[in-house]
């Protein structure tokens, strides 16, 4: 992957930010917690549930995903 923007702090958060690779679980309704706690239940995963308001996934929740991955199920969950 290769940055070709301006070499200015904003716009290289912007290219990070948009490029962290997320393993965040969707949840918008009781069907997607049955998949989700099933895919839990599957591989033997402790379930984690973020609820949040913001419109887009924080790359800190991003990071977490990444970095727990294998190790906890993450979802998100929107209103």
């Amino acid at each position: 992957m290769d940055y070709n923007y301006e070499r200015k702090a904003k716009d290289m958060k912007q290219f990070v930010d948009a490029n962290i690779p997320s393993f965040i679980e969707k949840v918008n309704g009781m069907k997607d917690l049955q998949t989700f706690e099933e895919k839990a239940g599957r591989n033997g995963l402790p379930q984690v549930l973020l609820f949040t308001a913001k419109p887009n996934t924080s790359p800190l929740t991003k990071y977490l995903s990444t970095e727990f991955r294998r190790r906890i199920l993450l979802a998100e969950v929107k209103p």
